[in-house]
């Protein structure tokens, strides 16, 4: 709404509570091949590279964002 983000970046944010929220009313919550279906790129559609992909994700948003940043 504000226009600080980008809409697909937005969405990716949005996916990410959504992880969160679902992890959080679990009681033992794995990532499942279903959870990161919708990934891109490819790779990262594997349960055991979403450790890589969320740090990779926090790289490009703190280097993309760091100009907001002062």
């Amino acid at each position: 709404e504000l226009g600080i983000i980008e809409d697909n970046q937005y969405k990716v944010f949005d996916w990410f509570r959504k992880l969160r929220n679902k992890a959080a009313h679990q009681p033992i919550f794995h990532v499942t091949k279903n959870d990161l279906k919708n990934l891109s790129p490819k790779k990262f559609r594997e349960p055991k590279n979403f450790y890589n992909f969320c740090f990779e994700y926090l790289i490009l948003i703190v280097f993309y964002y760091s100009k907001f940043i002062q």
